[in-house]
């Protein structure tokens, strides 16, 4: 009689360490890939900061050669403006015409100043992207350096050890 209580007792230790080999070697290789995981967003974070910077160096070039375009539009429509008044006989330094050429020289100087922002704008916003992807890559990294999967599978060792130590118990006393 005490033939079945044992074999159920071996079964039950035999299932339990194979179970606690199964959660091992998954608790090992979940450990390996969530480390895997965050050493490659550590790595695209990096890509993506340095993406973001060289975008916000971009952003400033392009605005200082539009800036500059900007101006020399504006110095050409003054010529033209100047050229135009002077061939029907007008005095181009004072009056009227005077007052046409400094507001067209002013609003050339704000539309080259609201370029100048706007690029300024794009580029801070670049690098306000940087720094977060370099933010993000530096949290990925010591996620990544945190994950041990040797100990994962230590920790799932110890853990599945109190039900094979309680199957061993079961056949010892039905032995």
């Amino acid at each position: 009689m005490a033939t079945v209580p044992i074999a159920l007792a071996i079964a039950g230790t035999v299932a339990a360490v194979a179970g606690a080999t199964v959660a091992g070697v998954g608790a090992y290789r979940t450990a390996q890939a969530q480390e895997s995981s965050a050493k490659f967003n550590e790595k695209m974070a990096g890509y993506n900061s340095d993406l973001a910077n060289q975008e916000a160096q971009d952003a400033e070039a392009r605005g200082k050669l539009e800036e500059k375009q900007t101006r020399q539009r504006t110095a050409a429509i003054i010529g033209t403006q100047s050229a135009e008044l002077a061939s029907t006989g007008v005095d181009v330094g004072s009056g009227s015409a005077r007052d046409l050429l400094v507001d067209t020289a002013g609003l050339g100087e704000f539309d080259a100043g609201v370029v100048k922002a706007n690029a300024a704008r794009e580029a801070y916003n670049a690098r306000v992207r940087a720094f977060g992807a370099g933010a993000s890559g530096s949290l990925e990294g010591m996620q990544a350096s945190s994950i041990s999967p040797g100990t994962s599978l230590a920790s799932s060792a110890l853990n599945s050890a109190s039900s094979v130590a309680d199957r061993w118990y079961m056949y010892n006393k039905y032995k």
